[in-house]
C-alpha cells in the first residue's frame, strides 16, 4: 500500500485543528461564500465590515454591535434605540482606508460580519483580514430577496436565533405581500419611474443597480434602464422629459427646491403634475444607502407610491416595521415627518 505522506500530514493537521476547535467550544459555520469559519463559543462584540452590515446587525443584535461604520446624525438618532445612538464610529473594512490589522484587533471584536455582494473581491478581503487578525470573518448575501435567509444565518453567527427567526418571518411577509400583489398586475399596468439622485437630480440608477431589487418587485419599470448600467451621471431634465416617467422619486430633499428654481425640470410631465415623491431616509435610506434590510420598508413604501389602491395603510406598515426591526415606537409626529414626502405643483 502506497501512503501519500503529504496528504496524510494535511489530514492530520486538519484533524488537530478541528479537535482544538471542538475542545474550545467553537462552532463551524459556512458563510454565503461557502467558506468554513470557526466561530467562538461566546460572541459578545460584533464588528460590521461596512454600512449594510451595521444596519442588519443593529436590527438583530443591537447590544452586540461594536460600533457604527459612520455615526448616524442627530435626526437619524431619534429613530434608533437610545443605547445605540452614541456608539463609536469604527470605520469600514470594505473601503479604501480600511483599518490595519493592529487597529482591528484592538477593537476586541468576537467576529466580523460583511453583508452585501459575495464575490471574489470580498472573499479575498475576508480571507486576508481573518488571517492577519485571527478574528472570524463571515460573508452574508445581502440581496433583498435573501433577507430571511440572511437573518437565519446571522442568528447563528451572533447567537440570536429566536430574534433572527422573528425578523426572517417578518422579512418574508413584506416580500410576499409586495410580490404577491404585483404579480397579479398585467405588464401594461406597471408604472415607469425616474429615480433622481443627488441634490440636482441629475444622477440616477441604470440597469444592474441594486435598486432593481426594489423597482421590479414593486410593480415599476426604471426609465433609465436603457441609458446605461450602474450609477449614471449628467442626466438632463430634457432626457427625463423625453422618457416621460409616470412618477419621479427624489432621494435628496434639496432636489425639491431645485425643481422650483429650474424651469426645465418643471417641463417633466410627472413633475408638472405633482407626481414627485421624496423617499424617506431616516434612520437609514429607504431606497438606497446603505443597501441593507432598511430597504424592506422602502420596498413597501415604493409599492404604495406606485399603487396606493393596492397597498393601503402605509402608516400601519411603517409603524410595525420600526417596532419590529428598529425596536422603536413611532409617535404620530414622527410618522407624519417620515411620510410627508409628496410635493404638489
Amino acid at each position: 500500500m502506497v501512503i501519500n505522506l503529504r496528504l496524510t500530514a494535511a489530514v492530520t493537521a486538519a484533524t488537530v485543528v478541528a479537535l482544538l476547535a471542538v475542545a474550545a467550544g467553537a462552532e463551524t459555520f459556512f458563510d454565503s461564500a461557502k467558506r468554513s469559519v470557526e466561530l467562538p463559543a461566546q460572541v459578545d462584540r460584533v464588528l460590521p465590515a461596512g454600512p449594510p452590515a451595521a444596519v442588519i446587525l443593529y436590527t438583530l443584535a443591537p447590544d452586540k454591535l461594536l460600533g457604527w461604520v459612520r455615526a448616524p446624525d442627530d435626526e437619524a438618532q431619534a429613530y434608533l434605540l437610545p443605547r445605540t445612538r452614541k456608539l463609536p464610529a469604527v470605520g469600514r473594512l470594505t473601503g479604501r482606508n480600511a483599518l490595519d490589522p493592529a487597529a482591528l484587533k484592538a477593537l476586541g471584536a468576537s467576529v466580523i460580519v460583511d453583508f452585501g455582494d459575495v464575490n471574489a473581491t470580498y472573499t479575498d478581503l475576508a480571507n486576508r483580514t481573518q488571517a492577519a487578525t485571527g478574528i472570524p470573518y463571515v460573508l452574508i448575501d445581502g440581496s433583498l430577496k435573501a433577507s430571511p435567509a440572511a437573518y437565519r444565518s446571522l442568528g447563528k453567527v451572533v447567537q440570536a436565533g429566536p430574534r433572527a427567526e422573528t425578523l426572517a418571518a417578518k422579512s418574508q411577509a413584506v416580500l410576499d405581500e409586495v410580490s404577491g400583489k404585483s404579480a397579479m398586475m398585467a405588464p401594461s399596468a406597471r408604472k415607469s419611474l425616474y429615480i433622481a439622485r443627488g441634490p440636482d437630480g441629475n444622477e440616477t440608477y441604470g440597469a444592474g443597480a441594486f435598486t432593481d431589487e426594489m423597482v421590479a418587485p414593486a410593480g415599476g419599470t426604471n426609465v433609465a434602464a436603457s441609458w446605461g448600467r450602474g450609477n449614471l451621471k449628467d442626466i438632463t431634465p430634457d432626457k427625463v422629459r423625453e422618457a416621460n416617467p409616470d412618477i419621479v422619486i427624489a432621494l435628496d430633499p434639496y432636489f425639491l427646491e431645485v425643481i422650483g428654481k429650474n424651469p426645465a425640470w418643471k417641463q417633466v410631465p410627472a413633475i408638472a403634475a405633482g407626481r414627485v415623491y421624496l423617499a424617506p431616509h431616516h434612520p437609514f435610506g429607504w431606497l438606497d444607502e446603505p443597501p441593507s434590510v432598511n430597504r424592506l420598508i422602502g420596498l413597501r413604501w415604493l409599492a404604495g407610491v406606485l399603487f396606493p389602491d393596492r397597498f393601503d395603510n402605509p402608516r400601519d406598515a411603517v409603524r410595525d416595521f420600526f417596532h419590529t426591526f428598529y425596536q422603536v415606537d413611532l409617535n404620530p409626529a414622527q410618522l407624519d415627518k417620515l411620510l410627508a414626502n409628496r410635493r404638489t405643483p
